[in-house]
């Protein structure tokens, strides 16, 4: 009996950069929404407030994905204010 192989699943070369990090400078309303202090009490309150993500999309890309996002009515999700310049590759 011939001895069938399975296709490779993944490309033979990885790509050298698959997965950005990225950086997003929220609201400075966010710092006070009470649910964010209970999960940050060592919060520093001199420091603004970020969101750090991975992604395998481009920075830009998740950015305009997040801002397209339908939002739960009455909820009060911490708005990005502006995406920051300096993001990783890994």
């Amino acid at each position: 009996m011939k001895r069938r192989t399975f296709q490779r699943l993944r490309p033979a070369q990885q790509p050298e950069h698959h997965h950005n990090v990225y950086v997003v400078l929220l609201d400075p309303a966010v710092g006070r929404v009470r649910k964010v202090r209970a999960a940050n009490q060592k919060r520093d309150p001199k420091k603004p407030c970020v969101y750090v993500g991975m992604t395998g999309l481009t920075p830009e890309e998740r950015f305009a994905n997040h801002k397209a996002a339908p939002k739960p009515r009455g909820s009060q999700n911490a708005t990005a204010s502006d995406c920051c310049g300096s993001c990783m590759s890994t």
